[in-house]
């Protein structure tokens, strides 16, 4: 397993390809990963590319294909909305799904990059956020079907032992509608998990909850969104917040395991979008590292 390891790293492909691809060839989960492997097979065939050589090109050109059909490893639903942390996209990249228009922002240098992917029949427009050297963000405003305002903020914080108050405030405080904000954060703290011993970013989250009243925490305790290589309790650090008008409509739960060193966090929402087809009565989140 790790000769194969080294052969897909010496590739150049992204740290969470990698580990989707070497799901499939786990024994303990090898029967749930078996339909994504053979589609990739597949994809690769139908283009004369051998699937243990292929770019990184290749395989993000076979992810967005597959997600674009409504596909996913994370879930069999089809999400409305979809917040990415860690994209690994590079800075002129530009993302583009049959199904969902897509929000981004692209670090300029390796790694990171946060996205919002929302399906194309529901209004949306971005939102300008301050730039903080710590924090990434992306956030959009989406119209609901009675014309109210929901803002959505997909965040990423690289380094929990590096970020400040002021700067997670700042992002915090940048919206003026109901709001849903969520990522990896990278903040592990007992307020959320049970023993777990908190870093800087996690200090500063649990500060601001308790100072301020714009957002509130709907992650559940011990919610487990990184699952431990060593057989450990898993951590919790994608949060989920909300502001507080919709504290009774959302709940927070995770998919199963994809691959990635992250769970999905599937977020579902009761309220009623304006879209140009058919209405929903009922919204639902993928957010994915």
């Amino acid at each position: 397993m790790e000769a194969l390891r080294s052969s897909l790293e010496s590739r150049g492909l992204p740290k969470n390809v990698i580990e989707l691809l070497l799901g499939a060839a786990r024994l303990n989960t090898q029967a749930a990963y078996q339909s994504a492997w053979n589609a990739w097979n597949s994809w690769c065939i139908k283009r004369g590319i051998h699937s243990m050589s292929a770019t990184v090109n290749d395989v993000l050109s076979f992810l967005a294909e597959y997600f674009s059909e409504g596909k996913s490893y994370s879930s069999g639903n089809d999400p409305h909305i979809v917040m990415l942390s860690e994209t690994h996209w590079k800075e002129n990249y530009i993302p583009k799904f049959n199904a969902y228009q897509s929000f981004y922002l692209n670090r300029q240098s390796q790694g990171g990059g946060v996205a919002i992917l929302i399906k194309k029949n529901i209004q949306a427009t971005p939102i300008l956020l301050p730039q903080t050297a710590d924090f990434e963000a992306v956030g959009i405003t989406m119209r609901l079907k009675n014309n109210k305002l929901l803002d959505l903020i997909s965040i990423y914080c690289p380094n929990g032992n590096n970020c400040t108050y002021q700067e997670w405030s700042r992002i915090a405080e940048s919206t003026t509608n109901s709001t849903i904000l969520a990522g990896d954060l990278n903040a592990p703290s007992n307020v959320w998990e049970q023993d777990r011993q908190q870093n800087k970013s996690g200090k500063i989250i649990t500060e601001y909850l308790a100072n301020e009243d714009k957002l509130i925490l709907c992650t559940p305790k011990d919610l487990g969104t990184r699952p431990s290589n060593n057989g450990n309790q898993p951590s919790t650090i994608d949060l989920t917040f909300e502001s507080q008008d919709l504290a009774s409509l959302i709940t927070v739960r995770t998919g199963p395991y994809w691959g990635s060193d992250h769970l999905p966090v599937m977020i579902d929402l009761d309220l009623n979008t304006s879209t140009n087809s058919a209405p929903n009565d009922h919204l639902t989140f993928q957010k994915d590292n």
